[in-house]
């Protein structure tokens, strides 16, 4: 049974975390050519160090759990895990990488000073990459627990139709108690509060989809 308390206080956690990545990124310019320039066979910046940290953690195992997946590549383009175990009680995946992805990549606009810097790239592609990957289980592990812990609270949501359905999980109250804990940490961070707002609003949004995904598929188990 997931307890939607205690997944909440996980929200609260990844919330500060996400809010520290995107203080730390605001102190250099945008550096687009990050996500568009060519680094290394075929791949930008991004994409590459993207690959071989999702890599790395493929190697440790950490993709072999049903509330784990990762951004972009699927599990077999990762190589082995050193240790293998049975994939087991896997959920269903739901892939919204490129919104993830496009979403951050947006927000660099606002967040950031426009501008290069090329001998930063390397630094700042570190941030970029755990940046979207804390997105990412944000708004998709962490969806599928919410959905789970409200499913399991009210089975009926099952019924119900996609539109119906998003307004029915929509917590608006639940919104507006998360937006402004990110705005008190991106404040005391020094980050905008408009911006931080947007990004959040976006995020929970995401979230929210996934949610709406998830319990979908459960109506055909």
């Amino acid at each position: 049974m997931t307890e939607l308390s205690i997944v909440r206080r996980e929200i609260s956690a990844a919330t500060f975390g996400t809010v520290a990545g995107l203080a730390q990124r605001a102190r250099y310019l945008r550096n687009a050519g990050i996500f568009t320039e060519h680094f290394v066979d075929g791949m930008t910046w991004f994409m590459d160090r993207l690959y071989y940290e999702q890599r790395l953690d493929q190697r440790y195992g950490r993709f072999q759990f049903p509330d784990q997946s990762p951004l972009v590549y699927a599990v077999g383009e990762l190589g082995r895990p050193a240790r293998q175990r049975d994939r087991t009680g896997a959920r269903p995946i739901i892939n919204i990488s490129n919104q993830v992805v496009q979403s951050y990549y947006a927000a660099l606009e606002y967040l950031c000073k426009p501008g290069e810097q090329p001998d930063k790239y390397g630094e700042v592609v570190k941030l970029d990459v755990s940046n979207v990957l804390l997105m990412n289980e944000r708004a998709v592990e962490l969806g599928r627990l919410i959905a789970d812990a409200k499913l399991e609270k009210e089975p009926k949501l099952r019924d119900c139709a996609p539109e119906e359905l998003r307004e029915r999980l929509r917590d608006e109250e639940r919104e507006r108690q998360v937006i402004a804990e990110a705005v008190r940490y991106g404040t005391a961070l020094g980050l905008h509060t408009d911006h931080v707002w947007r990004f959040f609003k976006e995020l929970i949004a995401m979230t929210l989809d996934v949610q709406v995904k998830y319990i979908e598929h459960a109506k055909s188990i």
